[in-house]
């Protein structure tokens, strides 16, 4: 059960990362303060982490995958 529950925040925070990221691509900042450079570093870091995420969610469903099947 730890796996489907792995894979379910993986994709809950995926999500929330992926939210963040639209955000603040969408234009959301004013210019003109330099916060456009730190917007792109917050980007930066919520993409790696999706990456993360990503492989998290694939080893959980997976893992989840194998041990259904070696029930059947």
């Amino acid at each position: 059960m730890s796996h489907i529950k792995d894979a379910a925040c993986a994709r809950t925070n995926l999500h929330i990362f992926g939210a963040i990221t639209s955000i603040l691509e969408g234009g959301a900042l004013c210019g003109g303060l330099g916060s456009d450079r730190v917007a792109a570093r917050i980007i930066a870091m919520c993409q790696k982490e999706q990456q993360r995420l990503l492989a998290t969610y694939d080893k959980a469903v997976a893992a989840s995958q194998a041990a259904e099947e070696r029930k059947s």
